[in-house]
């Protein structure tokens, strides 16, 4: 059995090539839809994205016969009223980002996932996407119901993550690809930035401006590429990836992975440690905390990977951590760096600075005290459920880290309370 194939939201709208191309968005070499494929792969590319030749109107190729009836009205209702303009409505949320597809061709693959589906889930069907799809043509909010029609569903035909984790079972299936998949892919889905509800970082919409859903660290990215994996998964399989990794062989940016320039935020980051570094490994605790702490560190730039003390090089090495490397890589991508995102006494400093102002000396102080205590030595790991009570390094910085939001924890984070000896 498929998992549940659901939200996509508006974000796949972005991924226009009309007359275009894929490679003006993100350097992929342009192909050609090859109609002699229909018969032997259900309608599937041979290219990217396919181009003017994959209309099922006149004029357009032959819709191949494993396209029921119902797929064929939900294409067809999707490129007429899921498009790049409002169908006259002003609205300010009416930006040119609700066309769905690129192509016949990939909407007649995700549309065929989603009747293949055996789940008891009475919203999960094409029949709820032609229904928005309708809406969105009747009256003019594509804001409201292109997302929904997509092949996700957007909460309204399904979930962003379970829809995800389908579309990668489903075009990513290949020995090539198996990396790129994980059995926990739902789970861990839930750690990445939704751009419908968490919103995007500033400066990822200023950069990508129309594209700001088709490019960024998002999930709504990750679900245009996958969907986009049914007709060239060589291209669009590593770009949907769980952690926007360059690809292996080029080392080219990932269009899933915030630009260079870009300050990773908190709230994307503490999201993203939860899902990665859970129980034995978790290196926050549950509530506000890590936000607090984070606030406290410097932003650093996105793609910062080793050696800088930043919370783009702790978000990167939460990644890794999902990736499989927890146990390596959940103590770099916490509060004390661990040596690889910032040196051990260096966190601990300036986080005791900033959440215990009135007990702080100096940094000079601090960090030749702090360099005594046992476990402050680079490689030293920390998890909060791991600590033994006493006045070493991973006592006080689980205290400090309290401290952000219980005052009372500055006595043990100075050394004593329960990190005396």
């Amino acid at each position: 059995m498929k998992r549940l194939l659901l939200g996509f939201p508006a974000a796949l709208a972005l991924f226009t090539l009309l007359g275009s191309g894929c490679q003006s968005i993100i350097g992929i070499e342009d192909r050609t839809y090859d109609k002699s494929l229909d018969g032997e792969t259900g309608g599937r590319s041979n290219g990217s994205t396919g181009g003017a030749g994959n209309s099922t109107g006149g004029g357009g190729s032959q819709v191949p016969s494993d396209v029921s009836p119902a797929c064929r009205e939900y294409c067809e209702l999707t490129k007429q009223n899921c498009t790049n303009e409002c169908n006259g409505v002003e609205d300010g949320r009416c930006a040119k980002d609700y066309k769905l597809y690129p192509s016949d061709v990939v909407c007649w693959n995700v549309c065929k996932t989603i009747e293949e589906l055996e789940l008891d889930d009475p919203d999960n069907t094409v029949a709820c996407r032609i229904n928005e799809a309708r809406n969105a043509g009747v009256t003019g909010e594509v804001w409201t119901h292109c997302p929904a029609a997509g092949p996700g569903g957007a909460g309204v035909c399904g979930d962003n993550c379970e829809s995800y984790c389908s579309l990668m079972d489903s075009f990513c299936a290949g020995d090539d690809f198996k990396n790129l998949r994980d059995p926990d892919c739902v789970a861990k889905c839930r750690g990445l930035r939704d751009a419908d509800t968490d919103e995007i970082p500033d400066a990822t919409a200023s950069a990508f401006g129309e594209k700001r859903h088709h490019d960024g660290d998002s999930v709504q990215c990750r679900l245009v590429h996958a969907s986009n994996a049914s007709a060239s998964p060589s291209t669009h399989c590593w770009h949907a990836a769980l952690a926007p990794k360059p690809d292996v062989k080029t080392e080219a940016h990932n269009p899933c992975a915030d630009e260079p320039g870009v300050e990773p935020r908190c709230r994307d980051y503490c999201k993203l440690i939860a899902v990665a570094c859970q129980g034995e490994l978790a290196v926050y605790e549950p509530g506000n905390q890590c936000e607090k702490a984070c606030e406290a560190l410097e932003p650093g730039d996105s793609t910062e990977q080793v050696g800088v003390n930043s919370i783009g090089c702790r978000r990167n090495h939460a990644y890794n951590a999902m990736l499989g490397g927890a146990d390596k890589h959940c103590t770099h991508a916490g509060p004390a760096g661990e040596g690889v995102c910032g040196n051990n006494c260096d966190s601990y400093c300036t986080l005791l600075e900033a959440a215990c102002e009135d007990d702080f000396t100096s940094s000079e102080e601090c960090l030749e005290e702090c360099e005594a205590l046992d476990g402050s030595e680079p490689m030293s790991p920390y998890a909060v459920n791991a600590i033994e009570e006493g006045n070493n390094f991973q006592c006080r910085m689980r205290a400090v880290v309290r401290a952000f939001v219980d005052p009372d924890q500055c006595e043990s984070a100075i050394g004593s309370g329960d990190c005396q000896d």
